[in-house]
């Protein structure tokens, strides 16, 4: 596609455009359409994997809990969720991290992001984690390359067995 000028490329569509791959840059502010019931999102993902060797193959998570303070400047609100990956990038069936909304403008928060695992079925064979960041119009103002939302202070309890044979 060469590059061109662009009015009213409608962003809320769930109407795709096939074939359409690569990165994107949006060189001047960008504001979300915030009224009636089609709020405009934008969603990063990403996966970090290649944890898996014979020390963490040994670990059964039954609970996670991460904490941390927050602060954004961004507009909109952000929600985090994601989910435990295996050696093969398959989801761990039965394990998913709870949505948490981060307010646009929160400053200094505190959070908690929750792994909730099936009872009696802890999560084995973790090789990493797919994570998604979403943002959700709750505004008209327009977000900016220079904002951004920050975790600090990443404190992460875990509880399960390690079992190891020496």
């Amino acid at each position: 596609i060469y590059t061109q000028h662009v009015e009213h490329f409608d962003l809320g569509s769930e109407n795709k455009l096939s074939g359409l791959k690569g990165k994107w840059e949006f060189l001047a502010p960008l504001a979300l359409a915030s009224d009636g019931g089609n709020k405009s999102r934008i969603i990063y993902s990403r996966t970090q994997d290649g944890w898996s060797d014979d020390e963490v193959d040994a670990i059964e998570i039954e609970a996670l809990q991460l904490s941390a303070t927050v602060d954004s400047d961004l507009p909109v609100d952000a929600i985090l969720s994601g989910y435990p990956i295996d050696k093969n990038g398959n989801k761990i069936n039965g394990a998913e991290f709870e949505p948490l909304t981060i307010p646009g403008g929160a400053k200094n928060q505190s959070i908690e992001l929750k792994l909730n695992v099936t009872p009696g079925k802890p999560v084995k064979g973790l090789d990493g984690i797919t994570y998604k960041a979403e943002l959700v119009a709750s505004s008209s103002d327009a977000l900016s390359p220079d904002q951004s939302f920050t975790l600090k202070n990443i404190q992460i309890k875990v509880s399960g067995n390690y079992t190891k044979e020496f």
